[in-house]
């Protein structure tokens, strides 16, 4: 399962399976289907526990902060990696299932709800 980094197939079990495992695997499978394990890993310090939908911008857009997202049925974070003319790019964790990806969010993007650093 690790292996074939089929974990997310068991999502929906995580809580019970993911903290038997040992520590370096549980945290690489943690930053990978968790985007704010994934955030603190690259650096924001955001506090344990932290619901997302109720962490408070605090910056403007900068490189190494991070954009906080409302999508219709969850909250996303992402690391910003550049800013451009119409937007910035973001690495972030979990925005396709348990994947680390890159993509282009433009400055009037409805789901930005704040930045974080």
């Amino acid at each position: 399962m690790i292996e074939d980094e089929q974990y997310w197939r068991w999502e929906q079990s995580m809580e019970v399976w993911l903290y038997k495992l040992p520590p370096k695997i549980r945290d690489y499978v943690k930053i990978r289907c968790e985007c704010m394990s994934a955030v603190r890993f690259w650096g924001l310090d955001i506090p344990l526990k932290t619901d997302l939908s109720k962490l408070e911008g605090n910056t403007v857009p900068v490189k190494g902060a991070g954009v906080i997202l409302q999508y219709p049925k969850s909250w996303h974070i992402a690391i910003i990696t550049k800013l451009m003319e119409k937007g910035f790019l973001v690495k972030e964790s979990n925005f396709q299932k348990c994947k680390i990806t890159e993509r282009f969010i433009e400055w009037n993007n409805i789901a930005i709800k704040g930045f974080y650093k």
